[in-house]
C-alpha cells in the first residue's frame, strides 16, 4: 500500500479531526458535540435533524476555503483545524439566527496542560 492510497489519506484526515477535536476542547473548554447540540437547542432542532447535518457540511466547505496554512508549514496543523470548527460553529449560529456558544470558563474539567502534554507525560 503507499502513501497515497484512499485509505492512507482516509487514516491521516480522522487522525487529524481527532486531533483538532482535542484541541478544540483545550481552547474553547467544550466539544464541537456540545456547540452543535446547543446551537441545535437553540433553533429549536434535533442533533438528528437532516438539516443541521446539511448546514454542518455547507458551513465546513465554506470555512475550508479561506483558512491558509501557517508559513513553513505545508498542511493545517490542529489549531487551525480546531479554529475551522470555532468559525464553522459561529457561522452555523448566525444561518440558524441564534447567538453562537461562549467560551466556557475555567472550572477545571479540562486539564490547564495542553492534552499532547498530559498525554505524553502524566502516569497511568
Amino acid at each position: 500500500m503507499g502513501l497515497d492510497s484512499g485509505l492512507f489519506r482516509s487514516f491521516l484526515r480522522y487522525l487529524l479531526d481527532d486531533l483538532a477535536f482535542r484541541e478544540y476542547r483545550f481552547i474553547y473548554r467544550r466539544t464541537v458535540v456540545q456547540d452543535i447540540a446547543e446551537i441545535c437547542s437553540a433553533a429549536g432542532l434535533g442533533l438528528e435533524d437532516d438539516t443541521v447535518e446539511k448546514l454542518i457540511k455547507e458551513m465546513m466547505q465554506a470555512v475550508s476555503k479561506k483558512v491558509s496554512t501557517h508559513f513553513g508549514q505545508p498542511y493545517l496543523n490542529t489549531a487551525t483545524i480546531a479554529g475551522m470548527y470555532r468559525i464553522a460553529m459561529k457561522e452555523l449560529a448566525e444561518k440558524l439566527r441564534v447567538p453562537p456558544p461562549a467560551k466556557k470558563q475555567d472550572t477545571g474539567e479540562v486539564p490547564k496542560k495542553p492534552w499532547w502534554y498530559a498525554d505524553l507525560t502524566d502516569e497511568p
